[in-house]
């Protein structure tokens, strides 16, 4: 896979299960500000799972209204990825979807591999990862340790 484009891009990953805190707000809006004002981040993209990237998605929503240069992107693992949401969580997932600049599917159908295609693509075409890892298992784990071995900086908002 090749960059998605020359403006630089940021990325997020983090669990599904989170405890919303306003705290972790609060990390979030610092760390999306930072990277639109220090770091040229001009593309944000969001894997779309439950918890930390609907979090992120929601929050690059409402830096839009102050900054409309820049872009969202969410990048989905397949056309069903909503499938086994609760209702709320639905209305939540498409609510952000129909005000995204962009939706990207990797896979048309679900797949055992369809989240790690998702990631990859995340990956290869960040500059900067913003992530919430808490611990060394799952799709998040697996991301984080991808953009390490890539080189590109991570940010993890849950040890900042």
């Amino acid at each position: 896979m090749t960059k998605e484009d020359s403006s630089k891009v940021c990325c997020f990953t983090g669990h599904r299960h989170i405890h919303e805190t306003a705290e972790l707000n609060y990390k979030l809006h610092e760390a999306i500000g930072d990277a639109i004002t220090h770091e040229n981040m001009q593309t944000f993209m969001s894997g779309m799972a439950l918890g930390f990237d609907m979090l992120a998605a929601e929050t690059v929503l409402s830096f839009k209204k102050v900054y409309p240069q820049i872009a969202l992107h969410c990048i989905l693992p397949c056309q069903t990825q909503d499938k086994y949401f609760s209702v709320a969580d639905k209305k939540r997932y498409r609510d952000i979807l129909s005000l995204a600049d962009k939706v990207v599917y990797t896979s048309e159908d679900y797949s055992p591999w369809c989240m790690h295609v998702r990631n990859d693509y995340l990956v290869d075409n960040g500059d900067l990862v913003l992530a919430y890892l808490i611990n060394n298992r799952g799709g998040t784990f697996y991301t984080v340790s991808r953009a390490v071995k890539k080189g590109i900086p991570i940010k993890n908002l849950a040890l900042s």
